[in-house]
């Protein structure tokens, strides 16, 4: 695949997410002749007061089959609000500063055609709300045949 990427820079392009039912984790579907290089993903989680430990992991599904899979190592508690956030710089130590949980994506992670980037919260609550997330991408538009 890395010999199909182009050799130029692709667009940058921020889409903005709905916000989904409580209790629903987000997801986003790829446009079809597409290629993208994630760069970044931030969302808020506001957690019910329902005793429980949320693990959330931002996914790639490709088909329907699981392709990636990148999770935090930190638990999200009752009654908690905490920004989530995932980008390919920095380092691939995951902490917790001022309310803001982070993780790493690989800088030559590419996803093509209509694979769908969610999030996948073990324990998710039916009261949690996650808000209107942004993903960043470096995008390719692929050439029609």
């Amino acid at each position: 695949m890395a010999e199909q990427i182009p050799d130029q820079q692709g667009r940058l392009r921020y889409i903005d997410l709905a916000v989904p039912g409580a209790g629903i984790d987000p997801a986003y579907t790829q446009d079809a002749a597409t290629r993208w290089r994630l760069k970044s993903f931030l969302i808020e989680i506001v957690t019910s007061a329902d005793v429980a430990s949320r693990y959330p992991s931002l996914i790639v599904t490709v088909g329907g089959i699981l392709t990636a899979s990148f999770p935090l190592h930190e638990t999200i508690i009752a009654s908690k609000a905490r920004r989530l956030c995932w980008a390919n710089q920095g380092s691939e130590t995951q902490n917790v500063v001022n309310g803001t949980m982070t993780g790493f994506l690989p800088g030559d992670y590419l996803v093509n055609n209509q694979a769908v980037i969610s999030l996948n919260t073990i324990s998710i609550q039916a009261a949690d709300q996650y808000d209107a997330g942004r993903l960043v991408v470096e995008e390719w538009i692929e050439p029609l045949v």
